[in-house]
């Protein structure tokens, strides 16, 4: 028989239960855009940019928009974007390291809506398939020397493997908590536990928003919380710091920022939508 969900005690917490009813309120709007019925591709792959974009800044890596916007291949008479598959980032000759950082964190972030549809099967397979699509050009351009205090690209770190092992648990089902709090939980575990080198921070993130489109949080994978990490950066590494005490507080405080990013992640989705059908992007 199974155990007992562990993240039942915090999920049921009112400030948590608030904090995701916001979330979902929040998405579940964003969900009617009229862009969402005739232009979602679109919408997906803009939000995709901007979430990579800022995913990499949080990493200490910064390119203009227009720039990690070129980085995805162009298709069809409109002049939108292929969508959704890795591989629409192709590669480029005298790849620098900041490239090398906003193109994976591209590729992840792109990756993570056709990931979701297998997260609950195989969540190992799909954190390694995540790091390797961050990671790969940074291992390249280090010679082939593989992950800076890691074991093979797409493995995490000897010293997290058993939060990582706890984390894929909960993933492949060990859990009812909702879609904001199991994405939160994802991210801060990655994160804090330096599991994945390089591009870790990257990977913790695309995770999150692979969780996000499996819970039916984000079905369409439109929502930008990856934004508020750069607004509210103070807030962001508090929250962090409390969540790695392990204090059920901390975990706590984590998770409600985390569900306060999705709200804003959200109208950033909602700007993003309406730029797509002005034909006029920032």
């Amino acid at each position: 028989m199974p155990g007992p969900d562990p993240l039942a005690a915090l999920a049921s917490r009112p400030a948590v239960v608030d904090a995701v009813a916001a979330a979902r309120q929040a998405c579940t709007e964003l969900r009617w855009h009229p862009a969402l019925r005739r232009r979602t591709a679109e919408v997906r792959t803009e939000a995709c940019v901007r979430a990579a974009a800022a995913s990499a800044e949080l990493d200490g890596v910064r390119l203009p928009l227009a720039q990690v916007r070129a980085m995805v291949a162009p298709t069809g008479s409109s002049g939108g974007h292929a969508v959704g598959a890795a591989d629409a980032v192709g590669p480029v000759d005298g790849l620098d390291a900041v490239g090398a950082v906003v193109r994976g964190a591209l590729r992840a972030t792109l990756a993570a809506f056709d990931l979701a549809r297998g997260l609950d099967r195989a969540p190992a397979q799909v954190i390694a398939r995540l790091h390797t699509l961050a990671a790969a050009d940074l291992v390249g351009l280090a010679d082939q020397a593989g992950p800076v205090g890691g074991g093979s690209l797409g493995r995490p770190a000897a010293s997290a493997t058993g939060r990582v092992q706890g984390l894929v648990r909960l993933l492949a089902g060990g859990t009812h908590a909702p879609g904001p709090v199991l994405a939160a939980l994802a991210e801060a575990e990655l994160t804090v536990t330096g599991a994945f080198t390089p591009s870790g921070g990257v990977v913790a993130r695309a995770l999150a928003r692979t969780v996000v489109v499996a819970s039916g949080l984000d079905p369409h994978g439109v929502v930008v919380p990856e934004r508020h990490g750069l607004t509210d950066r103070s807030g962001r590494e508090a929250a962090l710091a409390g969540y790695a005490t392990g204090d059920v507080d901390g975990v706590q405080a984590w998770v409600l920022w985390w569900a306060e990013a999705v709200v804003a992640g959200a109208g950033h989705g909602r700007r993003v939508a309406e730029e797509v059908m002005a034909g006029r992007l920032a």
